[in-house]
């Protein structure tokens, strides 16, 4: 079985300098990242919506890699802020993909979320659970657990 090269997902678009947010070609670039991690991740389209925050029919427009006629909601780039400093962590801290897939899944993977795990907590649906989570991984990689 041959295996597929891995895709740094992350680096898979050109640094051109200062980003604007609010551009529909930034906002498309954002959802193709996130649309990526979500196969990397196995997600469900519930947990899509979550994530997202975003109803299903708002799902599926947005995986038609369409031109977007407005820019994202802001609390749509902040989500997506959040879920690639997910990724990103896990990355450096669970480099193997699969691995990482199942510490998303695995109860008490995070012993200050009582028992829930970690993708449970993101699919909530809650832009605050997507901090917390991200906001957990960088103390992990960095030593600040204050």
């Amino acid at each position: 079985m041959t295996k597929k090269p891995e895709v740094d997902i992350l680096n898979s678009f050109k640094d051109t300098g200062p980003v604007d947010l609010d551009s529909l070609e930034v906002g498309r670039q954002m959802l193709r990242v996130f649309f990526r991690i979500s196969q990397v991740w196995a997600l469900s389209l519930d947990q899509e919506m979550g994530l997202l925050g975003a109803s299903r029919s708002q799902i599926d427009l947005l995986k038609r890699d369409e031109p977007l006629s407005d820019g994202l909601p802001d609390d749509m780039i902040e989500r997506l802020s959040c879920i690639t400093r997910i990724y990103a962590g896990l990355k450096v801290l669970l480099p193997i993909p699969e691995r990482a897939a199942a510490w998303l899944r695995a109860l008490d993977a995070i012993p200050v979320f009582s028992g829930q795990a970690a993708l449970d907590r993101l699919a909530s649906g809650q832009a605050g659970d997507l901090m917390a989570v991200a906001e957990y991984l960088e103390s992990q990689l960095t030593g600040d657990f204050g």
